[in-house]
């Protein structure tokens, strides 16, 4: 899979709120992801940190710029859809 394809995955299974077994078992797969996403430069890990907070999985507890503005994100992003 592809930086963007982890990307997308990751992005709609926060979208479609999944926390399936598969979901979270590959988004706790990339937590050692180090490809970057174009434009943001972001690891995939990042990504899927800020996921599996937003999920209610895994809490995020630490200091990393790149996962709290996917964090962020996702939020707003998963706010706006349900308004």
């Amino acid at each position: 899979m592809g930086v963007m394809e982890k990307a997308n995955f990751i992005r709609n299974s926060v979208l479609r709120k999944d926390i399936s077994e598969k979901t979270v078992t590959e988004l706790k797969s990339l937590l050692f992801d180090n490809q970057k996403v174009p434009v943001t430069h972001a690891p995939i890990s990042a990504l899927a940190i800020a996921a599996l907070d937003v999920l209610g999985i895994d809490g995020f507890k630490g200091n990393d710029i790149d996962v709290e503005y996917y964090i962020e994100l996702f939020k707003n992003i998963s706010y706006n859809l349900s308004t």
